[in-house]
């Protein structure tokens, strides 16, 4: 418990940056299990494209915000 005291008394930037993107990467990755769940359960290859972008896109989401919250966790 002291060690969470001292982070937020002495970098609490640093640990809001970290909770916030950490938040953003869990959304991001249910997202991401949402959607493939979806594109397996309607198998359309009309909506293939729509998919493709759907999911590049919450995998960058993904990618980034979880790299970033690692990186303030560490420092």
């Amino acid at each position: 418990m002291t060690l969470i005291t001292f982070l937020l008394r002495f970098s609490w930037r640093m640990v809001a940056i970290a909770g916030i993107t950490g938040f953003v990467s869990g959304i991001s990755s249910a997202g991401l299990l949402a959607l493939i769940s979806h594109a397996v359960s309607h198998l359309s290859t009309a909506s293939a494209p729509w998919f493709l972008a759907d999911f590049l896109g919450l995998a960058l989401v993904a990618l980034i915000t979880s790299v970033i919250s690692q990186v303030m966790l560490v420092r």
